[in-house]
Formats: structure tokens, C-alpha cells, sequence
């Protein structure tokens, strides 16, 4: 085995990093009862790409809980999460427009700064000459993905709890310092 190839060894230590970081950030989060979504998270811990978007959403949580917001950041992290997932960072971005409308300086760093992983990866694309195999297998593979997996399983009902919670905790806590 390689020490740093790719292989199953490796992957496991990636995914118990990001594992261990999640749990960081939930116990962050929620200290009062964190270890209800822990136990949520365990079943879907195993390895796979919605773990690495479940940590940047946390983080992301806890700069924009933050007085002094790193918008850069936050908009860096969004644009790596719209790489990974698209409708996530869609969703993730669309906030930014209703939440700063009246700040247009907030509006143009994250803006700014979501584009900065994309142009990358776009680039990459472009020379590796993968730019409609991406597209074919992040858009148009879409359609045909949902037509064999449109059934609900258990890991997709504790993936809803598991969000629904981590939103309760943030806006309750917010409500919180509000009082």
C-alpha cells in the first residue's frame, strides 16, 4: 500500500479527519445537546463527498456567527461547495443576495471570491478536456440519476433530521443573543 496513493487506508483517515471536524463543529454549535445529531451522523459517517459539504456549511455557520465576518472566506467556501454539490451552493449563495442587499460591498467580495474556485476548476476542465464530461455527469447525469434513485432510504431521512437540526440550533441560539 502507498502511504499517501490511492487507496482504502487513506481514505479512511481522510474521512475520521473530517468525521472528528464535524463533531467539533457540532459540539460548537449545539453544547447543550450535540450529541443527539452525533448519534444522527454516525450511520452516514462512512466516506463520501457530503461529509466534506456538511463541514464547510458548518464552518460557514460559524463565521457568519462571527462579528466580524470573513466574507471572503464564506464566499470561498460557498464556491468550493458549489463544485462539490451545485444545488447546495446555489442555495447557499441565493442568502447572500436577500440577507446583504443593502450592502453591496458584502454582496461583491462573496460574489467575488465564490468565482475564484469555479474559474479554477473551469480552467482544469478546459486543459484536461473534461468540460462536457463534468457537465454531462453533474448536470445531464442528474435526470437519469433520479429516475433509478428516487426512493427514500434511511440515510437520506437522517441527512433532512441531521440539517433541520444543525438550523434549529443556529437560529435558536441566535434568538438566544438577540434577548
Amino acid at each position: 500500500m502507498f502511504l499517501f496513493g490511492a487507496n482504502y487506508l487513506v481514505f479512511e483517515i481522510t474521512n475520521a479527519i473530517i468525521c472528528t471536524t464535524i463533531f467539533y463543529y457540532i459540539k460548537k454549535l449545539c453544547p447543550q445537546n450535540y450529541f443527539i445529531l452525533l448519534i444522527l451522523l454516525l450511520p452516514i459517517s462512512y466516506g463520501n463527498y457530503s461529509l466534506i459539504c456538511i463541514l464547510l456549511i458548518l464552518i460557514i455557520i460559524v463565521l457568519e456567527q462571527q462579528k466580524q465576518k470573513n466574507n471572503i472566506l464564506i464566499g470561498l467556501l460557498i464556491g468550493i461547495i458549489f463544485i462539490t454539490k451545485q444545488n447546495i451552493g446555489i442555495i447557499l449563495i441565493l442568502p447572500t443576495f436577500l440577507i446583504y442587499y443593502k450592502e453591496p460591498k458584502v454582496i461583491i467580495k462573496r460574489i467575488i471570491s465564490f468565482l475564484i474556485p469555479l474559474t479554477i476548476t473551469i480552467i482544469y476542465l478546459l486543459l484536461t478536456n473534461s468540460i462536457f464530461e463534468f457537465i454531462n455527469y453533474t448536470i445531464l447525469g442528474l435526470f437519469n440519476f433520479n429516475a433509478k434513485n428516487s426512493a427514500l432510504n434511511i440515510y437520506t431521512i437522517i441527512t433532512i433530521i441531521i440539517t433541520l437540526y444543525i438550523i434549529y440550533c443556529y437560529f435558536y441560539k441566535k434568538d438566544k443573543k438577540s434577548k
